[in-house]
């Protein structure tokens, strides 16, 4: 299982515990051929790292159940 480490974009607000400089990465690992990528926000200076939750975007004007 290999594990992959891209930076994003760093944000304009500062980190919760230290007032540090904060960016968005994405890790991404493979299992069995499968990749799954997830994001994290992380500060530079401490080390603080919360997992963002993504939800999908949908298009309400192209949605059509077909009950």
């Amino acid at each position: 299982m290999s594990e992959r480490i891209k930076k994003q974009r760093r944000l304009s607000r500062s980190c919760p515990e230290c007032e540090g400089e904060l960016e968005i990465i994405s890790k991404t690992h493979s299992d069995n051929g499968v990749d799954y990528t997830e994001q994290y926000i992380q500060c530079l200076e401490c080390g603080y790292s919360e997992k963002l939750k993504v939800s999908p975007k949908r298009c309400k004007d192209n949605y059509n159940p077909k009950w």
